[in-house]
C-alpha cells in the first residue's frame, strides 16, 4: 500500500512508536494513520468522548428503528436466529468454551444473549445504548449493564467467555478494554472478536471508499497481524484466527443501489457508468439477476478471498493465559 511520507503527531497505543503516515486523507473530515514500527492503523485524530456520545446520540433514532424490527421479528418467530447465523456463531464458541457463564459486550437489544439462554447458557450483557438496554431487560429479561467496558466494575475471573462482534474498533483504547476483559475472565476464558479486515479484499480494492473503514465511528483498522499482536501482548493465546465471507455482498450492494439510480456514498462509479444505460429501464429485473448471480458464484469467491485472508471480516478465538501481561 502505497503511504504518504508526511509525518503524524501520534502516539501508537500498541509500540508507543510516534513514526506515522498517513494511507488516507479526508475520509469523513478524518485521516487514516499507519503506524511505521507496527504496521497499526489509526483514525486521526482521535475524537473526544463529548463528540462520540453526540455523535451516536444523532444517530439513534435511525439505528435504533432498525434494530426493533428486527428484534421484533426475532420475539415473533425465535427461528430468525438461523437467518441471522446464531447457531454457526454458538457452534464455533463450544470448541472452545469451558463453562456456562457469558458476557457479550455491545449486546444490542440481546438477541444472541437471549439465543444463549435458550441453549442453557448463564448470560450478561453490555450495552451503551440506553434503548438496546432497556429492550434487552424489559422485553427478554436479560441482566444488561449500561456502562463502557472499563466502568464496569465486576467481580474478576467471573466468565467463561466474552464476546465482542463488531465493538473492539469503536473502543478509544482497545488495549485498555482488552485489559480488562482478561480480568473479567476465568483462567483458560476463551475471548471471542469479530472486526472488519483492513487487509480484505474490499478494503484494498474501495481504499478510502471502503464502506467499513467509516471514521470516526471506527477508531481503530485491524488485520489479522494487528489483532494477533495485539492479542499476544495481553497475554492471550490465540486458538484460531480466520478472515470471514463478504465481499460479494459488498460488490452487489454497490451495483444494486447503482442500478436503480439510487445515490450512494462512496459508489463504485465506474461500473455505475458502464451499465446505467442498460439496467436503469429495468430496475427490477436488475435485483433478480444481481441478485441471483451473486447466490451462484458468491459463496465461491467468497470462500476463496476467506481462505486467502482477504474476507471482510477477522474472527478470532483466543484463551486467557494466567502469566501477566504487565
Amino acid at each position: 500500500m502505497k503511504v504518504n511520507s508526511k509525518k503524524i503527531s501520534f502516539t501508537c497505543i500498541l509500540c508507543n512508536s510516534k513514526n506515522f503516515s498517513t494511507v488516507y486523507k479526508n475520509v469523513n473530515g478524518y485521516s487514516v494513520v499507519k503506524c511505521l514500527n507496527c504496521n497499526l492503523i489509526s483514525t486521526y485524530p482521535k475524537p473526544t468522548r463529548k463528540y462520540l456520545k453526540e455523535m451516536y446520540d444523532k444517530q439513534v433514532i435511525s439505528v435504533n428503528a432498525e434494530k426493533e424490527d428486527l428484534a421484533l421479528e426475532y420475539l415473533e418467530n425465535p427461528k430468525v436466529a438461523y437467518r441471522l447465523g446464531y447457531e454457526k456463531r454458538l457452534k464455533a464458541i463450544k470448541v472452545y468454551l469451558k463453562g456456562k457463564e457469558i458476557l457479550e459486550i455491545g449486546c444490542g437489544a440481546g438477541i444472541f444473549l437471549d439465543y444463549l439462554k435458550k441453549n442453557g447458557f448463564n448470560v450478561t450483557g453490555v450495552e451503551i445504548s440506553p434503548w438496546g438496554a432497556r429492550w434487552a431487560r424489559k422485553k427478554l429479561g436479560l441482566k444488561i449493564h449500561e456502562k463502557n467496558i472499563e466502568d464496569l466494575g465486576l467481580r474478576e475471573d467471573s466468565f467463561h467467555a466474552v464476546l465482542m462482534y463488531d465493538v473492539l474498533e469503536h473502543t478509544r483504547n482497545p488495549i485498555e478494554s482488552l485489559k480488562e476483559i482478561h480480568k473479567l475472565l476465568k483462567p483458560g476464558g476463551l475471548l471471542v472478536l469479530n472486526l472488519p479486515n483492513f487487509g480484505s479484499f474490499m478494503s484494498k480494492l474501495r481504499k478510502e471508499h471502503w464502506l467499513k473503514l467509516d471514521p470516526p465511528q471506527h477508531l481503530f483498522h485491524f488485520d489479522k497481524g494487528s489483532i494477533g499482536r495485539l492479542l499476544n501482548n495481553l497475554s492471550f493465546n490465540i486458538v484460531k484466527v480466520k478472515t470471514n465471507t463478504g465481499a460479494t455482498e459488498e460488490l452487489g450492494k454497490e451495483l444494486f443501489f447503482q442500478a436503480v439510480g439510487k445515490q450512494r456514498k462512496n459508489s463504485i462509479t465506474y461500473i455505475y457508468k458502464r451499465l446505467k444505460p442498460i439496467l436503469t429501464p429495468v430496475k427490477k429485473i436488475t435485483y433478480r439477476l444481481i441478485k441471483f448471480t451473486f447466490s451462484l458464484i458468491g459463496p465461491l469467491i467468497n470462500n476463496i478471498l476467506a481462505r486467502a485472508n482477504l474476507g471482510e471480516g477477522i474472527e478470532v478465538y483466543a484463551l486467557k493465559n494466567t502469566d501477566s501481561y504487565e
